[in-house]
């Protein structure tokens, strides 16, 4: 099946981003045997710019959309984090090819303003909406007959290939990072802090706060192949904005996939509306409920490996064979061609449409 897929392949980062969601998404789909084209809407915006600014190129880069789409014939369209891409090219698209279906998937939180109006401009154009987040919030980010689905983060064994369970001395006993920006809350940060000082046997490599500069491309990589524990902790405030437990259900950042899907023993904060533990086991994810609770569990398991690294095993396994780019791009496609399941997926497959 020819597939448009249409999101940031970040080739301005040379290299230094390849592992992103878009990409995992897009792997998943070639490996089903798609014949896919990634038009990197920002990228294109570059090219088609006077000087390389993405913002002169807004214009070329929604025109050459439109010739991809001549040329190419493709019978379904993922558009992704496609910011360049206007609602009137969309519009457009639907127009003269109404018989294509046209979904969009995003990763970002529900409760971003910037996010929320990006999925509202778009949710009477596109067929439907994926997004990871969970639960009846979707409906606000749906259309009448458009609905919108819960998707997991993917793993991608191509790029999430350690085995960081298997791991006698890794490197690192806890890795945690942030990107030094002033909207990494901290909560985040103080948790981190808080292992680091209470529990100073436990080799702690932190970056991207306290004083640390962020971590990225193939060190990033690197680490995360490397150590033996981690925290998944998602910002539950963005741009001034708080989320509902409605927005927070089942969210999570990419991270959880990057950190089960190396094998990684993963730490998951309930006390805290996301409710990940409606979607993985305690066999599967350490889970703690408070900052005193997480330094008992950290020092637990460090000190028992053989019982962290088997759940860390599990959460790996479970990662791969359930969520799994593959499965989950599976999943995008049976939505938007209406066909029947094509596995029994192990999460919630409800379409939400507004009330």
């Amino acid at each position: 099946m020819r597939i448009l897929f249409v999101d940031n392949a970040n080739q301005k980062f040379l290299g230094a981003r390849t592992f992103g969601t878009d990409t995992r998404l897009y792997y998943g789909l070639v490996r089903n045997g798609h014949d896919v084209v990634f038009f990197s809407d920002r990228d294109q915006a570059r090219l088609n710019a006077i000087v390389p600014s993405r913002k002169l190129g807004v214009k070329g880069a929604n025109r050459y959309l439109m010739e991809v789409m001549e040329s190419f014939h493709p019978e379904v369209i993922v558009l992704g984090h496609a910011t360049v891409i206007t609602t009137q090219t969309l519009k457009a698209i639907k127009e003269k090819y109404p018989h294509i279906p046209l979904v969009q998937f995003n990763v970002d939180a529900l409760f971003s303003p910037t996010n929320a109006r990006l999925l509202q401009a778009n949710k009477e154009i596109v067929d439907a909406t994926f997004i990871t987040t969970g639960g009846s919030a979707l409906k606000t980010i749906a259309a009448k007959s458009r609905p919108a689905y819960f998707i997991p983060n993917p793993t991608d064994r191509a790029i999430h290939d350690g085995r960081c369970f298997e791991l006698d001395k890794p490197q690192h006993d806890m890795i945690f990072f942030a990107h030094n920006n002033p909207w990494d809350e901290q909560l985040r940060v103080e948790l981190a802090l808080h292992i680091r000082e209470a529990v100073p046997e436990v080799n702690c490599f932190f970056r991207g706060f306290d004083g640390q500069p962020s971590i990225r491309g193939f060190d990033f990589c690197e680490a995360m192949r490397n150590a033996y524990m981690s925290l998944n902790i998602s910002r539950s405030y963005v741009d001034g904005s708080q989320g509902t437990p409605e927005q927070l259900y089942l969210y999570s950042s990419e991270r959880i996939a990057q950190l089960m899907g190396n094998g990684i023993l993963t730490f998951c904060y309930t006390n805290d509306g996301f409710r990940l533990n409606d979607l993985y086991s305690e066999d599967e994810v350490v889970f703690f409920e408070s900052s005193d609770e997480l330094v008992e569990k950290v020092r637990y398991y460090n000190e028992h490996r053989e019982e962290g690294k088997t759940i860390a095993y599990n959460g790996w396994k479970r990662a791969h064979q359930s969520f799994s780019s593959d499965k989950v791009a599976d999943f995008v496609l049976d939505v938007a061609l209406n066909r029947p399941f094509s596995h029994d997926y192990d999460w919630p497959t409800e379409g939400y449409v507004p009330d």
